[in-house]
């Protein structure tokens, strides 16, 4: 009797336990912090968190909210500041931030890249009309 009172206990615990939902940090990378642009990446953070709905509890907090202001070295600096906190996911915007990204040979951490240029466009000849 008491084997399967321990049995029921620990199934109980470990359903619960599986019911928990997992909670991310985010990390924004930006080349320019305007205030024009807070709204913007308002509705960003609330459409990503209804795409992922209840699976997960998606946190953005400010201190991981970076902008390089168009310098390369900040920029630099803001990624390896993110890589050793505890963001899960980095979410980099601007042409700064992805020169940045293109030199990097290894991703310890998730990035999603906005506004990035693939390395077929970057020698395109700007004289042609057509391609």
């Amino acid at each position: 009797m008491k084997n399967y009172l321990l049995l029921i206990l620990c199934i109980i615990g470990l359903s619960s336990w599986a019911q928990q939902k997992q909670t991310y940090q985010i990390g924004i990378l930006i080349d320019i912090d305007r205030p024009d642009l807070r709204p913007l990446l308002e509705e960003l953070q609330n459409e990503i968190v209804s795409v992922v709905g209840e699976d997960a509890v998606l946190e953005f907090p400010d201190e991981f909210f970076l902008a390089n202001d168009l310098n390369l070295e900040n920029a630099l600096r803001n990624y390896d500041q993110l890589l050793n906190s505890d963001v899960d996911i980095i979410l980099a915007f601007g042409l700064v931030n992805n020169a940045v990204m293109v030199g990097q040979k290894s991703f310890p951490k998730p990035i999603i890249l906005f506004g990035a240029i693939s390395n077929d466009f970057l020698n395109i000849e700007e004289e042609n009309r057509t391609s």
